[in-house]
């Protein structure tokens, strides 16, 4: 098993960052590992949605089926994935007013029987450099529409 935790103050309405994270269409311009969808992505994510996409972690390509499991309109989105080889993961986005702008705490964990020793850790580092990546592009995709 591996767990990612991040936390990063982002500018920008809490909100507006919410509607980027929640609108699949947005995933190409600030989610580092997306590719892209297998099939058609809802419009809006709400709880039960599922969408499949296509994307690459340390250099592998693979697809996610996610399911939204829970929307606090504006604070909190929780997804689960399955991928392949009984991989699944979990990621919660936890959005709070800070200021002029919004604290964001992204929490992933995912397991699998191939997920231990060194590849849980390879994984746990690059998904932080990931995910700190994708929050500072989600900041600017957001603040540019």
């Amino acid at each position: 098993m591996g767990t990612i935790s991040i936390t990063k103050t982002l500018p920008g309405d809490p909100a507006a960052l919410f509607g980027t994270i929640t609108r699949p269409q947005t995933w190409k311009h600030w989610f580092t590992i997306h590719r892209e969808f297998v099939g058609e992505a809802p419009e809006q994510l709400g709880p039960g949605a599922q969408v499949c996409a296509k994307v690459t972690m340390l250099g592998m390509n693979g697809d996610i089926e996610w399911t939204v499991l829970d929307v606090e309109p504006a604070r909190l989105v929780r997804l689960s994935g399955r991928a392949m080889a009984g991989l699944t993961c979990a990621f919660t986005y936890d959005i709070r007013p800070s200021g002029s702008g919004a604290d964001i705490t992204v929490e992933g964990e995912f397991t699998g029987p191939l997920i231990t020793g060194v590849l849980a850790r390879t994984l746990e580092k690059h998904g932080r450099q990931q995910l700190d990546q994708s929050l500072d592009q989600l900041a600017a995709f957001t603040a540019s529409n």
